[in-house]
């Protein structure tokens, strides 16, 4: 009988022990496992007992999970601590998109070409996509802790986003538990600084924050992000500032050429390019309105105000604005970078279909066709529209057109005054004859 009874017990531990080392899996597939969401924000979908949330992002779409750069993805569980999360993504390594560009404060975080990987065990894991946005395609979750006490995450009054006025945050949580919370970047304890009442946010502004139970049950720690970008009143003080400055711009824009992700813009004295795709296309002389807002960074020598996280900026305005017209260049060697976005036009070039460059003179210029509806030419004789870009501290363009060379404006004449009537090639009047053939009278008159 004894011997029965024992050998029930130990049957019942090996069976108590089995379950409770089992491990199971969690797998969150793009495209399968979406939220109800139509629109960027705060998001998250529950799959079998674990949620996985974004602070700034998309669960939505069919074919990534998108977590914004400076946002958080939080990882729970509610049937047991998490042991190991596994992230497919769509690029490798820290390129834009990839594994490398989440950090994780608790736990132990690596990264091998599309796939990061988390080890540890807590209820959540929270990955912060500290230096770029990052795209999943699959996200998968083992659980093989023992469950512990559940403490509700902190409420927060304000959703993350960006805001041109100063806000008031306030913090909630269960009866009976306190908050904490950090503004510094660092995972709030409770040891940091106690919640006693709202937080006014004029900056820019991260803040964590986590609740404790009066028996010292910690929550997970609630990120988010609030962005006060600096306003600007101008491109060349947009220019101004340094890289990785968020700016709102103050005042309208005017739209020089739209292709793909690069909106190039002008506000009547500078250009700059504007770098994220949107949903509708904008052409020569459309107006966007005041708000247009991004980060200003430079990639590869190119100035850009990346807009990726702020696509809803950029509004429309009006399509019957003054049309944009290119600048004449007349001597190549003028161009550098400096000139960067710069919108010009360059009469009587030299292509050469094979070094890809146009020549005017004794001086050249690379040319790189950025743009998917422009076709390079054979070799020949064109007057090239274009924009100035630099990739890699080299001073390149990129063609809008090339169109032949015309003949030449029949029946231009002096006007009653005797004032003489000057026009280029391609038929824009000059105010004066400038280097090269110009149209004086009629005729085509060679200036050097």
């Amino acid at each position: 009988m004894k011997k029965s009874l024992r050998f029930s017990l130990l049957s019942l531990l090996l069976l108590f022990c089995g379950v409770a080392s089992a491990e199971t899996t969690v797998t969150f597939t793009a495209g399968t496992d979406v939220s109800s969401a139509t629109a960027a924000g705060a998001d998250e979908i529950t799959k079998d007992g674990v949620t996985i949330a974004v602070s700034n992002g998309m669960l939505y779409r069919t074919d990534h999970y998108r977590c914004y750069k400076s946002q958080t993805l939080t990882i729970s569980s509610t049937v047991g601590n998490i042991t190991s999360v596994q992230l497919t993504c769509t690029t490798n390594n820290d390129s834009q998109y990839g594994p490398g560009c989440f950090t994780v404060t608790d736990g132990t975080y690596s990264y091998a070409e599309k796939v990061g990987t988390w080890t540890g065990d807590a209820a959540s894991v929270v990955f912060t996509a500290e230096s770029n946005q990052v795209r999943m395609t699959e996200i998968v979750v083992t659980i093989g802790g023992e469950v512990g006490v559940t403490v509700t995450p902190p409420t927060f009054s304000l959703e993350a986003g960006t805001y041109t006025s100063a806000q008031t945050l306030e913090l909630s949580a269960d009866a009976g538990c306190s908050i904490y919370y950090t503004t510094d970047g660092t995972t709030p304890t409770n040891e940091s600084t106690a919640y006693t009442g709202a937080i006014s946010l004029s900056e820019t502004t991260t803040v964590k924050a986590i609740a404790y139970d009066a028996d010292g049950n910690a929550s997970s720690v609630v990120t988010k992000e609030y962005v006060f970008p600096v306003t600007v009143a101008s491109i060349a003080e947009y220019l101004a500032k340094e890289d990785g400055t968020i700016v709102y711009f103050s005042v309208p824009l005017t739209v020089i050429y739209h292709s793909g992700a690069y909106l190039y813009v002008t506000d009547g004295t500078d250009n700059m390019l504007i770098y994220g795709y949107l949903s509708e296309t904008y052409t020569n002389g459309a107006m966007i309105a005041t708000g247009v807002t991004g980060e200003k960074t430079t990639y590869r020598s190119l100035l850009e105000l990346a807009i990726s996280d702020y696509t809803d900026s950029v509004v429309r305005m009006s399509d019957s604005g003054t049309a944009v017209q290119p600048v004449e260049v007349t001597d190549l060697s003028t161009i550098t970078a400096d000139n960067q976005s710069d919108y010009i036009v360059v009469s009587n070039a030299a292509f050469d279909a094979d070094a890809k460059t146009i020549t005017l003179g004794e001086n050249s210029l690379a040319i790189y066709n950025r743009f998917s509806e422009v076709t390079l030419p054979e070799t020949g004789t064109y007057t090239v529209t274009a924009v100035v870009a630099v990739y890699n501290s080299t001073v390149q363009l990129y063609p809008i057109s090339f169109s032949t060379t015309p003949e030449g404006i029949a029946n231009v004449v002096a006007d009653q005054n005797g004032a003489v009537k000057v026009y280029s090639l391609d038929g824009r009047k000059l105010q004066a004859p400038v280097k090269g053939i110009n149209i004086i009278n009629g005729k085509k008159v060679l200036v050097k």
